[in-house]
Formats: structure tokens, C-alpha cells, sequence
């Protein structure tokens, strides 16, 4: 019983481990996003004082304007981190809509995909019904799914990922493709073993796909 709750403990702790390696990587590429809005707040309150001494009210005013609607947008970037990662009581079920979810991971990573030079496209299904779930695993799951896409297509030319949702009578289905070299059988019939890994040491725990 000891040597069970030893192993139990530290599969939890790898599994938070990995977790948090998730959490990381969505939070490098917020805070890459968030860098936008910030250069423009500063260039528009330096405009705006340097205005505001020669009188020219106007110009003041549409300055404090801009500086307005950016602050509300790194609000909005700031919301989608806090909502990551977010367990327990705060994530019961609810009534979700999948697109929504999708969405909400696709703007997070979106800035990481943009500077390797990634396509990363979406295809929405109109009229999804609604979804009772439990958001945060169903967005970590995703999450997972489109950063191993990524790696997938890193060393091709022609870089490109979709997330698909569409309906099936009573089930809602999302598909992730890419444009990667694919793998073969036998590694396919691994790839949800815990710690399976087909990437080099240092660069994937193997614990991604089996947590989804």
C-alpha cells in the first residue's frame, strides 16, 4: 500500500508538472500578445503629453481614447490566462459552446504559430448546440493537441494546422490536422502511453497526449 501511494504521489506530481510546462507555454505567448497593446499605450501617452504642452487638446483627447480601448484589450488577453489552468469548484459543469472553446485556445497560441511561420486555421461549424461540460480539460485537451501539431509541422515547408469542429447527430466532434509527416504504426499504437516520447530528450515529458 505504501509503495502504491508513493507511485500515485508521483505520477500526480508529473502529471502537474506537465501542467504547468502547458501553462508556461500559453503564458509565453500571452505575454508576447500583451507586448502589442502595451507599445501602444506608451506611444500614445507620449504623444499625448507632448500635445497636451503645445495645447492641442484634441489630439489629447483621441490619444486617451486609444490608450483606452488597448487597455481594455490586454484586459481581455489578461482574462484568457487567468481562465487557464483553472480547476475545482470554479470549473463545474456548464453549458459551453465548443466553438467558443476552440476559439479561446486559438487566440492564446496563436502569437507562438505566428512566429514559427505556421498556418494555423480554423473551420466552425454554424449552429453547434450547446455543450455541458467542464470547460478547462476540454481546453487543456486542445491545447495539447495543436502545440503537438506544431512540433509536428516544425521542419516542413509547408506549415499548416486547422482545428475542425462540425456535428454528428448527437455528437460534437472537433478534428485537429496538420500538415507534419505523419508517423508510423508502431509508434502510433504508443502514442497515449505515459512517457512515450518520440522528441528529444529535454524538449516533451510524454505525458501531453496521455493526459488528453
Amino acid at each position: 500500500r505504501e509503495a502504491n501511494a508513493a507511485r500515485q504521489a508521483t505520477q500526480l506530481k508529473l502529471l502537474q508538472t506537465e501542467r504547468l510546462a502547458l501553462f508556461g507555454e500559453i503564458a509565453a505567448g500571452v505575454a508576447h500578445e500583451i507586448n502589442q497593446p502595451l507599445a501602444i499605450i506608451g506611444l500614445a501617452a507620449d504623444t499625448a503629453a507632448r500635445q497636451l504642452k503645445s495645447g492641442n487638446t484634441a489630439e489629447v483627447s483621441q490619444r486617451l481614447e486609444q490608450i483606452g480601448e488597448q487597455i481594455e484589450r490586454a484586459a481581455q488577453i489578461l482574462h484568457r490566462l487567468r481562465t487557464t489552468g483553472r480547476q475545482g469548484e470554479d470549473d463545474a459543469p456548464s453549458l459551453c459552446a465548443l466553438n467558443d472553446l476552440a476559439c479561446a485556445v486559438v487566440n492564446q497560441i496563436r502569437p507562438q504559430f505566428t512566429a514559427l511561420g505556421i498556418d494555423l486555421r480554423t473551420d466552425l461549424a454554424a449552429d453547434l448546440p450547446a455543450l455541458r461540460c467542464r470547460p478547462e480539460p476540454i481546453r487543456e485537451v486542445l491545447s495539447y493537441l495543436l502545440l503537438n501539431a506544431r512540433d509536428a509541422v516544425a521542419g516542413t515547408q509547408q506549415k499548416r494546422v486547422e482545428i475542425k469542429t462540425s456535428r454528428d447527430r448527437d455528437d460534437l466532434l472537433v478534428a485537429i490536422s496538420d500538415t507534419g509527416v505523419g508517423m508510423p504504426e508502431s509508434t502510433l499504437r504508443r502514442i497515449f502511453d505515459p512517457f512515450y516520447s518520440t522528441k528529444e530528450v529535454g524538449q516533451g515529458s510524454g505525458l501531453g497526449l496521455s493526459i488528453s
